[in-house]
């Protein structure tokens, strides 16, 4: 449980502090730390009620601190960790596994505000969402799994 709480908490304190010194409007690093924290954290909890809702309260601490979007990162965080959960069945690379969990961030996160009316339907802007989010947070990604969960 400690292990839980300190990926929360390092993820967090990364996210909100290195935003600080990367530009939002660069093209390579869009921070994902705490959405990608959850892979790992995925590894560390085996029971999946209790994954799911600590993924909402993840979710839902997100969105107090980063957005003004009450709920929204809960329910999208809820539904990334039952994709986490269940794509154990159906990928097996770890490297598509980890990509994919980011890419579905984006187009359901993309999807909402689409249809919310908040934002009007652009793939250039969803592609470089993506693309701009995948190189940084894998090697987050790639570091929190070794330190947390590779055995020997």
């Amino acid at each position: 449980m400690i292990k839980i709480f300190l990926v929360i908490i390092i993820s967090f304190y990364l996210e909100s502090n290195i935003s600080l010194f990367i530009d939002y409007s660069t093209n390579f690093f869009n921070i994902l730390f705490v959405l990608s924290s959850l892979v790992i954290i995925s590894k560390l909890v085996k029971d999946n009620m209790k994954f799911y809702l600590l993924s909402s309260i993840i979710g839902l601490i997100y969105d107090i601190l980063f957005t003004s979007k009450l709920g929204f990162n809960l329910l999208i965080f809820l539904l990334i960790a039952i994709f986490i959960k269940n794509s154990d069945k159906f990928i097996k690379s770890k490297i598509i596994q980890y990509l994919s969990v980011i890419i579905i961030y984006r187009l359901i996160s993309y999807s909402i505000l689409l249809l919310t009316g908040y934002l009007h339907f652009n793939l250039f802007i969803l592609f470089k969402s993506i693309y701009s989010s995948l190189i940084l947070n894998y090697i987050y990604i790639m570091l929190l799994y070794f330190i947390f969960c590779h055995q020997k």
